[in-house]
């Protein structure tokens, strides 16, 4: 068996980062890598991308033009 490529895109990972769950949540996120076919890296890495943009839409939508502009016409009311 060979050892899998710490790569994604020819970017080598250097970094190691420990993570602590329990039996049942590594099994929930070993089952759910395997069901995407991806590394339990990967799934996770990219778990983190995603929860970062959901932040930055609920951010942008909480203080976006067309509330501004809701909160400038409750002003004048």
């Amino acid at each position: 068996m060979t050892r899998r490529k710490q790569t994604k895109t020819g970017v080598r990972r250097t970094r190691i980062i420990s993570l602590r769950v329990n039996e049942e949540e590594a099994r929930e996120l070993a089952d759910l890598a395997e069901q995407r076919g991806v590394t339990l890296s990967r799934f996770l890495i990219e778990a983190a991308k995603q929860a970062g943009d959901i932040d930055k839409a609920r951010q942008d939508a909480e203080q976006g033009p067309v509330v501004r502009e809701l909160q400038r016409i409750r002003t004048e009311i």
